[in-house]
């Protein structure tokens, strides 16, 4: 009995110390090692081109599926394939007062990926160390690799030919005691890019909204597959008395079924009835992607007007249970500038962001109208708010737009959702700006590490990651 008690004890203590050790290193974090590629199609469509050269890439991108090769080549190739000069496809060589041949030419589109590379590393080394990474190391794959494939050529075992590799903008960073992977591939990949849009208020596109609703209807009715008519059986006396009653009914209520079949847009996105504001609708997360076909099948069709872009809220509105699956997104009205149809300022004129915690007890605030809805839940919630300051030309624009828009609202948007959008009661000065959306302190200080950090010039995807001893692809 006594050595049952020990053995005992001892499975206990055991079992202690399992989850001790556990609890530390969550603690304590672990190693983790990413390498990240950076998109050298974009790098290239960012320099002016010609019209020929978006084909080429096009054709490039195709190649690149079944070959592992570096980009800048596959377009190179794909050049020769069509008969199309590297020198004459881009402004900047055919503008150069010196004579740029296709070997210059091709040695400046590698230079180009290498700053592109160059600045995305600077970009992601400051978000990390803002992040509190402590002495994160980042290397360029792509010198180190193409100079040990010298020496050391991976060579196909069956015709021994060298094997092309891609490593053109490859970044490998190594990180220690990491304790929120999933947090900082997010902060690694995230582009950063802020813009400060003009909105529309919903009550002057409305009407666009409902031919748009008219269009989606006539959209789903030619799809409908048509029926075989069946032939009905021979109706009694009772039958027809059963069925008058049910009409009689069904001339009083309409189905779901019904109501989605005669309005498909409107079943989906719940109109903003009241009218007020940029918010043309809420809907549930399942239906964005059609939401968003619907609006850009009208823009094609002329339908809605061009210069007004429908973008989703960044984060689920707070009207469901924040443990129900359900979530709800707002769709916002925004308004190209009259200048150039985009963005009335962009967010590189941000010089410092950081977050506070401020208590939500604004007038006119979500969470103050969620809680005269629902009394019984209402409750003082301290949430997180991003202050951002702006270099001189920013702050001199944003004058301007503010003082352009007092009595409207000012989108502020993130990667192309909309962060806030916040009505403007006076032209502000001194380049101060402000996020709001009921973040938590770790989504704050995220984006406050992102927009002081800037954007990053092209697009990045993970390509490996490891964590501790386990690997994953991507």
């Amino acid at each position: 009995m006594q050595k049952k008690s020990i053995t005992t004890l001892l499975f206990i203590l055991l079992t202690l110390g399992c989850l001790s050790c556990d609890s530390l290193l969550k603690e304590k974090g672990q190693d983790m090692s990413i390498t990240v590629q950076i998109s050298v199609p974009e790098v290239l469509k960012s320099m002016d081109h010609t019209l020929h050269a978006d084909t080429i890439i096009a054709m490039a991108e195709e190649m690149r599926k079944s070959r592992q090769a570096d980009f800048t080549d596959l377009f190179v190739e794909a050049c020769k394939s069509t008969n199309h000069s590297p020198s004459l496809l881009f402004e900047e060589f055919l503008a150069s007062a010196v004579l740029i041949d296709d070997e210059k030419a091709i040695k400046i589109l590698k230079k180009r990926v290498k700053e592109a590379t160059d600045s995305t590393m600077n970009i992601l080394r400051s978000r990390l160390e803002s992040y509190g990474v402590v002495n994160p190391k980042l290397q360029n794959m792509d010198t180190m690799l193409k100079a040990s494939a010298v020496l050391f050529p991976i060579v196909n075992p069956n015709n021994h030919q060298a094997i092309e590799i891609d490593t053109e903008g490859l970044i490998h960073i190594e990180m220690k005691n990491v304790k929120e992977p999933e947090e900082l591939l997010k902060l690694l990949t995230s582009p950063g890019k802020l813009e400060f849009w003009e909105t529309t208020e919903f009550s002057e596109i409305i009407n666009a909204v409902v031919e748009v609703n008219k269009m989606a209807k006539e959209l789903e009715d030619s799809t409908d597959q048509a029926e075989a008519p069946k032939e009905n059986a021979p109706k009694t006396s009772m039958d027809s008395i059963l069925e008058k009653i049910e009409e009689e009914e069904k001339a009083n209520y309409i189905t779901p079924e019904e109501y989605a079949k005669e309005n498909p847009l409107f079943a989906i996105l719940n109109p903003n009835i009241r009218n007020m504001g940029p918010s043309i609708g809420l809907a549930q997360e399942k239906d964005t992607a059609q939401i968003m076909h619907y609006f850009n099948l009208a823009k094609e069709k002329k339908i809605f007007p061009s210069g007004i872009y429908p973008a989703w809220s960044l984060k689920a509105l707070g009207f469901n249970d924040e443990h129900s699956p359900t979530k709800i997104f707002d769709l916002i009205a925004l308004k190209g500038s009259i200048r150039n149809g985009k963005a009335a300022l962009d967010g590189d004129v941000i010089t410092d962001a950081w977050a506070l915690q401020e208590e939500d007890e604004r007038d006119g605030s979500l969470q103050n109208l969620i809680n005269r809805l629902n009394p019984l839940k209402a409750k003082k919630t301290k949430n997180y708010v991003i202050d951002m300051q702006m270099n001189d030309l920013g702050s001199d624009f944003w004058y301007q737009v503010t003082k352009k828009n007092i009595g409207k609202c000012i989108a502020i948007v993130l990667d192309g959702y909309v962060c806030s959008y916040p009505r403007v009661n006076s032209e502000i000065e001194g380049g101060f700006s402000e996020i709001t959306g009921q973040f938590t302190e770790k989504e704050a200080k995220e984006l406050a590490t992102i927009l002081k950090s800037g954007r990053l010039p092209v697009s990045v995807k993970v390509i490996q990651q490891k964590i501790g001893k386990e690997k994953s692809s991507r």
